[in-house]
């Protein structure tokens, strides 16, 4: 279930773990690991290193080819502080991205905003939310448990709002049984189906109506207008429709 870019980065993790350990998986051990581990300088790296190495280590305990060498292992939690803050998203950019639901895709208008106030409130990465089941959710107490990146299980909360989406969404796939047919699964959409819903949704931030000319240059005009759906973001492309 993990995205095709996931997939690559722990190859190319894997590939470089056995070549610096020079052993077969059966052999390996937690000092192997550990002195794997201890040259990478920052957290980040080494939690994206050790997730690898979880993953595949436990599919091997999974199948019962040898006990799991990496159960105990945890990843590093990353303070707020050293997080790079942009890649954060700002209040503005969430507006835009809220408002731009109902007006793509007018038919998953519902599930699309549910996906967007899912992601920000839970801050669960998108396979962890693409995979949630119904039978996790705690609707009651907003929150739910799903499988981490590296086997694990976490818990996790979402807002009341989030809450509100999520009931009446479950409650209209229930009514089609569309949830049933996917096993208790909330959300029929791949990671690329998720990603290229998020870059539609930026780039319809919002619609203004141009009330004014003030003045006009060669390649320049400023204008005033009114904001009337959504927001509009500095640096955004803008597309003129004209009423004539």
């Amino acid at each position: 279930g993990a995205s095709p870019l996931t997939i690559k980065s722990y190859r190319h993790d894997l590939k470089m773990f056995f070549r610096k350990v020079q052993k077969p998986a059966e052999q390996v051990t937690t000092q192997d690991v550990d002195r794997f581990l201890i040259q990478f300088k920052t957290k980040t790296t080494k939690n994206r290193r050790l997730s690898a190495l979880k993953v595949f280590f436990g599919y091997l305990a999974d199948i019962q080819k040898i006990s799991n060498l990496l159960g105990n292992y945890k990843l590093s939690r990353i303070p707020f502080e050293e997080v790079d803050s942009s890649i954060i998203i700002k209040p503005k950019e969430f507006e835009a991205l809220e408002g731009g639901c109902y007006r793509f895709d007018i038919g998953n208008s519902l599930r699309n905003h549910l996906l967007i106030n899912f992601l920000l409130s839970s801050g669960l990465r998108a396979n962890e939310q693409l995979s949630v089941n119904i039978k996790t959710l705690d609707l009651a107490h907003c929150r739910g448990t799903v499988t981490r990146k590296g086997g694990s299980r976490m818990p996790y909360k979402f807002s009341e709002k989030t809450r509100d989406l999520l009931k009446i969404f479950i409650e209209k796939n229930k009514n089609q049984n569309q949830i049933e047919k996917r096993s208790g699964k909330i959300f029929d959409l791949s990671y690329s189906g998720l990603y290229r819903m998020l870059q539609k949704l930026r780039k319809v931030s919002g619609i203004a109506k141009v009330l004014a000319i003030f003045s006009k240059a060669k390649n320049k005009q400023i204008i005033g207008g009114k904001v009337q759906q959504g927001s509009l973001l500095v640096g955004s492309e803008v597309k003129i429709l004209r009423r004539d």
